[in-house]
């Protein structure tokens, strides 16, 4: 009687733990899958935004204005260089923005030219960068949303057809 006993207690174990695991599982694929749609929309709204000022662009040749080194974290993040990248629309204002310097960049210090493109309705709105690079960027994310959304999926319905 007591081996009767212990093996309804251990299928019963064994339940439980299938349970939790398909309950744990089920909330990661759903996680996933709403980052995907996330960065789906994101990606979506960047190659709208862009689409928009390349419609509208104007270029400026624009310089650093100020630098800053940031602080090195106690995890080891940070220490890199902001700068920040001025210049006159063809209205004469001046605009500004803060940003990481990128990786490839060599303007680095300040007076250092850099290539800035502009939406001449709204010149607060820049890059720096090429707007092909831009374009690949936009991308690249919705790349990384249809890997969320379809490898979650998959995953899913793989692990849904044959959990062991």
């Amino acid at each position: 009687m007591s081996t009767q006993y212990s093996a309804r207690r251990l299928t019963r174990r064994k339940r439980l733990g299938a349970a939790v695991t398909w309950i744990v599982f089920t909330a990661m694929a759903v996680g996933l899958f709403a980052a995907g749609v996330v960065t789906l929309i994101w990606g979506v709204h960047r190659i709208n935004d862009l689409g928009d000022l390349a419609d509208h662009q104007a270029r400026a040749r624009g310089e650093i204005v100020a630098t800053r080194k940031l602080p090195h974290e106690p995890q080891g993040t940070g220490g890199g260089t902001e700068v920040t990248v001025g210049f006159r629309s063809a209205d004469g204002s001046f605009h500004t923005t803060t940003q990481p310097v990128q990786l490839w960049s060599r303007a680095r210090h300040i007076g250092d030219k850099v290539d800035v493109v502009y939406d001449q309705r709204n010149p607060d709105s820049f890059y720096t960068t090429s707007l092909g690079v831009e374009r690949f960027r936009d991308i690249l994310i919705l790349v990384l949303a249809a890997t969320l959304l379809v490898g979650s999926t998959i995953g899913y319905i793989n692990y849904v057809r044959d959990p062991w």
